[in-house]
């Protein structure tokens, strides 16, 4: 007989299970689907597993805890330990990652059953066995969960006294596999606002225990000729002892899971470490220290390393940007991703260095309760001119279109944030860039209203005012339809304060100017286009000219041209065109409904002989 494959059991009813409390008669039942979870979590069939890990982490969020609160957390716990030590029987390692995969659920659920300190360490004590199983792939799974683990556990004391001896045998595994995921969750723990108070505990004995480690080193030297081993500057601390030997491991995977998780270890050196330093190192200086090993990730000889550190670099300046800005080696270093040979890093480093002119910016950020310090807004502007240079010179000239595209995708953020002499470059810049890409003719289009906002009304029409108009005439649609877009945000820009670059009520581009010099030169266009897809762009762009505040002279402007388009010879001109007039209509005064609008839409509903028109003149009737 021919051999059968074995029968998988299938995943929905592990998936189902999740949300079956309401039909056992609500959330205070739910602990009744725990065993039976727990059989399904045990199965070796990966999907089968992961869906009953899912739904049984679901039901401990979810069950209701108000009676019976105590037994309901002893029957968790008892949950998460059967699978943890599954017995001889057990064929595979399913039950014990199940086990890990659950634990943090089953500890936020202990937090609200309010059981004994007792039943919770002996939840913390299941878990730090399961980070200490033989099978890597349990320990793995048990990694994953380190920093929910945390945020889940209450306590400093708990945390310290359980998980932070759990936490670094992790750091300290013999396997990349669960070294690269416990580097990147203790670095979630470090940097977590929820965890700062467990992570100021671990840090505060910690390094005690490195100062006392220091000293029986030092008494146990061997004898008097021996000279002692000098001590590094990061000796003391902690964090930066986890970064110092993480960012030089053997494995690029353990470096590039540091590179993506360093802004937390540089916030909790910021936040934990005290101003005066700590083993005679200053905060800054420690600080400075961190940025020199995350500076090294740039030069990695694996290129996802480079990437993941240029991704990471705006949240790592974003963090502590005084400090970055003062270390020129890691500004430096980032610049040097725009020269990289491989695309991807300099992909990575035009997204990076484009934010970065915002974060390093010397002025009042948005939602800033003031500019930087004087000493901190010159180290800004100082790094922010550098990185500048790189943008300018490198980015905006590379080969692969994709890198511009990248930097111009961001640079809309970064422009309204440079001191004044970068911001004109940049409009320089915008100006002076003509591209055979599509593309990157309307990315440019896409960074003018921060141009504007940067430089003023004067600049703008001085500079870019006639390119933009020539977009409209642009041959590829994407590029005509994204300069009726800029147009609409143009005319909602507001004037900046001058003092604090808050926008103030007026606005940046008047009725009278947005009418003078784009409407009127449309119009002008409009007349000479034999193209239709052109003229349809025309007419949109009149439609973003109409809002609720302009001025009734220029409303008759728009309303007279609409009506004109609405008799063009092309039927795709007309229907457009009476879009455009039904929007414009909720703008415009009785008078000019009356004596142009409606005319125009009765007549072309008695003689048009396009059935498209037609419809939309009904819904444009029908609306007005």
């Amino acid at each position: 007989p021919p051999v059968r494959p074995p029968v998988r059991p299938p995943p929905a009813p592990a998936q189902l299970l999740g949300d079956f409390s309401a039909l056992l008669g609500g959330d205070q039942h739910g602990a009744l689907l725990f065993d039976l979870l727990q059989s399904l979590a045990r199965i070796e069939e990966t999907m089968v597993r992961a869906k009953a890990v899912a739904s049984l982490s679901s039901v401990f969020a979810s069950v209701d805890v108000s009676s019976g609160g105590a037994e309901v957390g002893a029957s968790a716990v008892k949950i998460v330990s059967g699978m943890a030590d599954p017995g001889a029987d057990a064929t595979g390692f399913g039950a014990k990652v199940s086990a890990a995969s659950v634990c943090a659920a089953a500890a936020a659920l202990l937090e609200r059953c309010g059981v004994d300190e007792a039943v919770k360490k002996e939840l913390r004590d299941v878990y730090a066995r399961i980070c200490a199983d033989d099978a890597p792939i349990v320990r793995r799974a048990a990694a994953h969960e380190l920093a929910a683990m945390c945020e889940a556990v209450a306590g400093a004391e708990a945390f310290d006294g359980d998980l932070s001896a759990t936490a670094m045998k992790l750091i300290g595994d013999e396997h990349d596999a669960v070294r690269l995921i416990a580097v990147e969750q203790l670095g979630r723990v470090l940097g977590s606002e929820r965890c700062a108070a467990a992570a100021a505990k671990w840090a505060s004995g910690a390094r005690q225990r490195l100062a006392d480690d220091a000293r029986a080193a030092a008494a146990g030297g061997d004898g008097d000729d021996a000279e002692p081993a000098e001590e590094p500057w990061y000796a003391y601390e902690p964090g930066v002892h986890v970064v110092a030997t993480a960012h030089v491991d053997a494995s690029w995977r353990v470096r590039e899971s540091l590179a993506k998780s360093f802004a937390g270890y540089v916030a909790y050196a910021r936040r934990t470490v005290a101003d005066d330093g700590v083993g005679g190192c200053s905060k800054l200086d420690l600080g400075l220290g961190l940025l020199s090993m995350f500076a090294a990730l740039f030069d990695d000889a694996e290129v996802e390393v480079r990437v993941a550190a240029h991704k990471s670099t705006n949240d790592v300046a974003a963090t502590w940007s005084a400090c970055f800005a003062r270390h020129s080696d890691c500004v430096e270093a980032a610049g040097r991703g725009a020269d990289a040979p491989e695309l991807k890093v300099r992909m990575a480093a035009a997204c990076a260095l484009t934010k970065l002119l915002a974060t390093l910016t010397p002025l009042q950020a948005p939602g800033a309760a003031g500019p930087p310090p004087p000493a901190d807004a010159a180290e800004l502007a100082k790094a922010q001119r550098a990185l500048f240079d790189v943008v300018e010179a490198k980015l905006f000239a590379d080969e692969h279109v994709d890198v511009l595209l990248a930097t111009l995708r961001e640079l809309a953020v970064a422009v309204p944030l440079l001191e004044g002499d970068s911001a004109a470059r940049v409009a320089a810049l915008v100006e002076s860039t003509v591209h055979d890409n599509w593309r990157v003719r309307a990315a440019l289009n896409g960074a003018l209203p921060a141009v504007a906002l940067a430089r003023g009304k004067d600049a703008f029409e001085a500079q870019l005012l006639e390119g933009f108009v020539r977009s409209f005439q642009d041959r590829i649609s994407e590029v005509r339809t994204s300069a009726v877009a800029v147009l609409g945000e143009l005319r909602a820009l507001k004037k900046p304060d001058a003092a604090t670059g808050l926008p103030t009520d007026e606005a940046l581009f008047d009725g009278d100017w947005l009418m003078e010099k784009i409407g009127k030169r449309l119009s002008e266009l409009y007349l000479t286009m034999s193209y239709y897809l052109y003229r349809i762009t025309i007419v949109a762009a009149f439609e973003r000219l109409a809002h609720a505040d302009v001025a009734a002279e220029h409303m008759e402007t728009i309303v007279l041209f609409l009506v004109d388009g609405a008799r063009d010879d092309v039927p795709n001109v007309r229907f457009t065109a009476v879009k455009a007039l039904e929007t414009v209509s909720l703008h415009a005064n009785d008078r000019l409904v009356a004596n142009f609008i409606k005319p125009v839409l009765n007549e072309l509903l008695a003689n048009d002989t396009d059935a498209d028109v037609r419809n939309y003149v009904k819904g444009a009737i029908a609306a007005l």
